[in-house]
């Protein structure tokens, strides 16, 4: 990676689109302007191709049309939003819904967190059925008996705006909500509220749930409490354990929360530990690249999703998948093309710390190590 210097055909649109969001929060620019910014980017491009004009003006014209598009994917999301909260909020309804996920949080708190996607609503006063499409997080006071994929109404609530701005001007929880791409949180005060309607004889969502919690609480028989809740963190992701609030405190007050996180670090020691297993075996190595790949889904399903893992993931993936066709990869534009995707994808992702911490440091890693071996090479001659 170090001895090629092209520079990553994805930083120059990574940082356009960056920037299209920023501007966009900062100044929110009219989405008609934004569709002219997208029109003008194409024409540029295609004007650029035809007459085989300056390298210049193709960059400027992809800068133009990515900053446009991903101002407009931030302007779209918040749109969205809002447009399902109108409908929604601060009126007594009826939700019918598909449970998505679910945590368990255990004996000492008798609770359950349920996420639910909800697929139409019925307004109590009219009576009117409308069909919807969002994602809700339903906390219940009580453990729930519903499944991964039980479809089940909750009747006679009223859903209240979460909109609470922080002072210092950082995303607050309706941020993170949208972020999750969540609409709004509900909170149940009697179990009567939620019944189940159906129960499908199968489903995969729920048997790769059962499977990941199964393996999760079998560890937790074989290791003391303090070793089960540090595997559990850093592992496995699962922030939800009900019993690490000391632990955090305690890491915060040395300012080393940061250690709790699992970071790109830990699916490396992942690989490292079984490529060393593979070695001691006579596997051709399409063969052990093959099972890398297949072992990390595994790993991805097994344990919760987070930002710095799901970056070294698909940045693992890339490059194996490259090394399995025999194609020379760059981890350069392999991140630049990571991060614009998510970006793309999920624009308020770029405000939040997990998110800048995760992919700047990366990023200034392999600037600096870039940057070392340009000096060394200078030094010799």
């Amino acid at each position: 990676m170090l001895k090629n210097r092209k520079q990553s055909p994805f930083l120059a649109p990574l940082l356009a689109t960056a920037c299209g969001i920023t501007t966009q929060a900062w100044f929110p620019i009219p989405w008609p302007i934004l569709i002219l910014g997208i029109t003008l980017g194409i024409t540029l491009a295609l004007l650029t191709l035809y007459k085989q004009l300056h390298h210049t003006i193709l960059t400027a014209s992809l800068c133009i049309f990515f900053g446009s598009v991903g101002a407009l994917t931030l302007c779209m999301q918040k749109i969205y939003t809002t447009t399902q909260q109108t409908i929604i909020l601060n009126q007594p309804i009826d939700i019918q819904a598909t449970v998505t996920d679910k945590e368990v949080w255990g004996a000492r708190q008798q609770s359950d967190v349920l996420r639910i996607a909800v697929t139409s609503i019925q307004f109590r006063s009219t009576h009117q059925k409308t069909p919807v499409s969002f994602d809700i997080f339903c906390y219940l006071p009580y453990h729930a008996r519903f499944d991964i994929g039980d479809t089940i109404i909750i009747k006679d609530i009223v859903i209240k705006s979460p909109n609470m701005p922080t002072r210092s001007g950082n995303p607050g929880y309706e941020d993170y909500l949208a972020k999750e791409n969540v609409l709004c949180s509900l909170f149940l005060h009697s179990a009567g509220q939620c019944q189940l309607i159906e129960r499908p004889s199968f489903s995969i969502a729920r048997w790769l749930w059962n499977i990941r919690h199964k393996s999760y609480f079998a560890l937790k028989k074989k290791l003391s409490s303090k070793t089960f809740r540090y595997v559990g963190l850093i592992f496995f992701g699962n922030k939800q354990q009900p019993d690490i609030t000391e632990l955090r405190s305690t890491f915060n007050l040395w300012g080393l929360a940061h250690f709790l996180a699992r970071a790109g670090l830990h699916i490396v020691f992942f690989i490292f530990i079984w490529t060393s297993f593979f070695s001691l075996f006579p596997i051709p190595i399409f063969a052990k690249r093959f099972l890398l790949i297949l072992l990390c889904f595994i790993y991805n399903l097994l344990s919760w999703s987070s930002i710095p893992f799901t970056r070294a993931l698909y940045a693992f993936l890339c490059i194996k998948c490259g090394e399995l066709m025999y194609q020379q990869t760059y981890y350069l534009h392999i991140l630049s093309l990571i991060c614009l995707t998510i970006l793309l994808f999920n624009p308020l992702q770029l405000f939040f710390l997990d998110f800048q911490l995760s992919f700047g440091l990366t990023f200034a890693l392999i600037f600096l190590a870039h940057l070392n071996h340009s000096n060394k090479n200078t030094q010799r001659r």
